[in-house]
């Protein structure tokens, strides 16, 4: 796998720091997704 994906003018878009941060927003989307549903069987 490269590297970089792309540059923004001379800032690179490294790969690795967009897909840790992909997977992070995803984990809080699941774990926000999960707390909702257990919130409503609870009730």
């Amino acid at each position: 796998m490269h590297p970089y994906w792309f540059y923004i003018g001379n800032f690179p878009i490294r790969a690795y720091g967009t897909m840790i941060a992909f997977a992070f927003i995803l984990a809080v989307g699941v774990t926000i997704f999960f707390a909702k549903l257990e919130k409503k069987e609870g009730t």
